[in-house]
C-alpha cells in the first residue's frame, strides 16, 4: 500500500504546519513533525508517498440543496441557490459538488487562498494528490458525529460532507445548540479521539488517538471529496516538461553526493558495509525511477547525468553537476557532514543544501570551504538532537 505524506496548511505564512508520513502497509506512523511556516515545506520534498493536504475547516463553507435536477444545468445553479448563505460573492469562490441522495453538497472556499495553498506547494516543489477541509478528513458513520482536538482547535464532523472547525475553547457555545438541533433535543452521539470536552447534551464514545493527523491521514485517504478539480486540476506527473523531474533528480543528486562524500573511493571495495550501501543506492535508484535498473552504484554519476541530458537540459547539467562534484570533494575535506536534502533551481543558476553537522563550528568551516568556489548564503540553523542542522544557498561566483 502507498505512503501518504498528510499536511495541515495554515490560513497564513506565520503560523506552523503539522505534519505526518504513514505507511499504508504497516498502518503506522514513520515521522512527524511541525514546520515553523510555508517556507519550510522543502524540508518534506524527501518524502515518499502522495501527499494529502488539509486546510482548516474555518475557512471553507459547507452546505447542501435539495436535488431538483441530475443535469448539468442544475449543478451550475447550486451556488447561486446558496448565495444568501454565503459570506463572500459567488465569484469570489471555488466550489466542489457533491450529489448525496436527495441533497447536493457543496463546500465553497476563497479563490484567493486556494491560489496561496497552491502557491506555497509549488514553491517548495511539493505536489498534492488530494485537497480538502481538516473536519472532513475525520471518520464518520451515520448517525453519530466524530471529533478531535488538533493543537487548539476542535474538528467536528457532523454530516458526510458538512463539519465545523473551531477554538476548542468555544465549544459549549456553538455544539451545544447545534447538537440540541441534530438530536432534536435529545442527546448527540459523538465519536471522540483523543481527549476532549463537548457539552453534556453529547454522549461520548472515547476512541485512542495518539497523534491527531494519523487519525485524518486514514480518513482523509477514504474521502472521496476533493478541491482540486476546475482551475485547480493537478496534472499527473510524466516524462516531459524539466521542472516535473527536478525533485527526483534532486533526491538522486543527494545520494550520489552521500555516497560520495561518506565512502569516497570505499564504494569500489567489496567490503559488507560497502555492498549494503550500493545496494541501498540501487533500490533508492528504482524508486525515483520506476522501472528502470542501476546496474551498479559506480555508474550513477554517469546515468544521472543521461537524465538530464535527455531532458535537454546541457546548461543546467553542467552547472548541477560540477556542484556536486565539489560538494562531495567538500564535504569529504571537512568531515562528519551529512547532507539531507537539496534542492536545484535552474533558474536562479543555485543549490539549496540541507545539511547536519555535529556542531556550528563544523558547519561554518564547510561554508567557508565552499566559499572559495562559490557566493555562499546561509539560510536558518538550529539546534536538533545529535548537532545541528542549516541550509546553505550556493551561486556561481561572477
Amino acid at each position: 500500500m502507498t505512503n501518504t505524506l498528510v499536511i495541515r496548511l495554515p490560513l497564513t505564512d506565520d503560523q506552523g504546519i503539522p505534519w505526518l508520513h504513514w505507511s499504508g502497509a504497516e498502518q503506522a506512523v514513520l515521522a512527524s513533525g511541525t514546520l515553523p511556516g510555508p517556507e519550510a515545506l522543502t524540508e518534506l520534498a524527501r518524502l515518499d508517498g502522495r501527499l494529502l493536504v488539509l486546510v482548516p475547516g474555518s475557512a471553507c463553507f459547507m452546505g447542501s440543496v435539495k436535488q431538483a435536477g441530475k443535469g448539468r444545468q442544475f449543478l451550475r445553479a447550486v451556488p447561486f441557490a446558496l448565495e444568501e448563505e454565503l459570506a463572500d460573492d459567488v465569484d469570489s469562490l471555488h466550489f466542489t459538488l457533491k450529489p448525496q441522495g436527495e441533497q447536493v453538497a457543496a463546500v465553497a472556499v476563497r479563490h484567493q487562498l486556494m491560489e496561496q495553498w497552491l502557491g506555497w506547494l509549488q514553491e517548495a516543489q511539493l505536489s498534492p494528490w488530494k485537497l480538502l477541509p481538516d473536519c472532513l478528513a475525520l471518520p464518520w458513520q451515520p448517525h453519530s458525529w466524530s471529533a478531535l482536538v488538533l493543537g487548539q482547535e476542535l474538528l467536528l464532523r457532523t454530516q458526510e460532507s458538512k463539519g465545523l472547525c473551531i477554538e476548542a475553547a468555544l465549544a459549549d457555545w456553538i455544539v451545544a445548540p447545534l447538537a440540541e438541533e441534530t438530536s432534536g433535543g435529545g442527546v448527540q452521539p459523538v465519536e471522540a479521539y483523543g481527549d476532549l470536552s463537548l457539552p453534556p447534551n453529547c454522549t461520548l464514545t472515547h476512541l485512542d488517538a495518539d497523534l491527531p493527523l494519523a487519525v485524518l491521514a486514514k480518513g482523509g485517504s477514504e474521502q472521496s471529496l476533493d478541491l482540486l478539480h476546475g482551475p485547480y486540476q493537478q496534472k499527473r506527473k510524466g516524462k516531459g516538461p524539466l521542472n516535473l523531474w527536478w525533485p527526483a533528480l534532486a533526491s538522486l543528486a543527494a545520494l550520489l553526493v552521500i555516497a560520495l562524500a561518506g565512502k569516497g573511493v570505499a564504494l569500489y571495495q567489496y567490503s559488507a558495509q560497502t555492498q549494503a550501501l550500493e545496494a541501498q543506492i540501487k533500490a533508492d535508484y528504482g524508486r525515483l525511477f520506476s522501472g528502470e535498473r542501476l546496474v551498479s552504484a559506480g555508474s550513477l554519476k554517469s546515468q544521472l547525468r543521461g537524465k538530464l541530458k535527455n531532458l535537454g537540459s546541457g546548461a543546467q547539467e553542467a552547472s548541477l553537476l560540477a556542484m556536486l562534484n565539489d560538494l562531495s570533494l567538500t564535504f569529504a575535506k571537512v568531515g562528519n557532514i551529512k547532507p539531507d536534502n537539496l534542492r536545484f533551481d535552474a533558474g536562479r543558476g543555485e543549490l539549496r543544501v540541507l545539511t547536519m553537522a555535529p556542531d556550528f563550528a563544523t558547519f561554518e568551516r564547510l561554508k567557508q570551504q565552499l566559499a572559495n568556489r562559490y557566493q555562499v548564503e546561509s539560510g536558518g540553523q538550529s539546534t536538533v538532537e545529535g548537532g545541528v542542522t542549516g541550509t546553505l544557498i550556493l551561486r556561481s561566483k561572477g
